[in-house]
């Protein structure tokens, strides 16, 4: 039965290793992604063999998400065990971070037992660091509207200091 615990920062050599290994360029897989953000979706992982397993909950429902578990060996087996783990807490069971690569994969080695829903909203998003830098042009409008906004309503209330071991905390 997977055991989950809370993310360490002892946690990520051993977390990027999965992430490495998979290698699939998807924004949650990063260390950094899953350390961060594990206050806000009170976010889990357990290792078991070949695969990392992280869970997470929905902000507002509070309702229990398990990323695809990462890794390169069993799937049949990995998936069993997040479906078992989901069973014994009587959640249901929903994946999210499944790439297309993943969907083709689940529907060869196991056709017909998942749902595919798109939620396009939670898409990975690119920008060039040239286009946010300046913010020109009329799609970045808003986010510059939103920074001048931020500037008026706190100036003097806010640093901008590179991340360090001393300033860590």
């Amino acid at each position: 039965m997977l055991e989950f615990k809370s993310v360490q920062l002892s946690d990520k050599k051993e977390i990027d290793g999965y992430f490495k290994k998979a290698n699939l360029g998807i924004c949650e897989h990063c260390f950094t992604d899953v350390f961060i953000w594990q206050g806000h979706y009170k976010t889990m992982f357990t290792t078991d063999g070949d695969f990392l397993y992280i869970k997470s909950k929905t902000i507002d429902t509070n309702e229990d998400l398990f990323m695809f578990p990462v890794g390169l060996g069993d799937l049949n087996k990995a998936v069993e065990k997040v479906k078992e783990f989901a069973e014994k807490e009587q959640v249901e069971l929903v994946f999210v971070s499944v790439t297309d690569e993943l969907i083709e994969k689940l529907d060869q080695e196991m056709p017909d037992k998942f749902e595919f829903i798109e939620v396009r909203d939670s898409a990975d998003y690119v920008y060039l660091s040239e286009r946010l830098i300046t913010l020109q042009g009329k799609k970045l409008h808003s986010k510059r509207n939103f920074v001048n906004r931020f500037m008026a309503e706190n100036e003097g209330k806010w640093t901008y200091e590179d991340l360090t071991l001393e300033n860590l905390e």
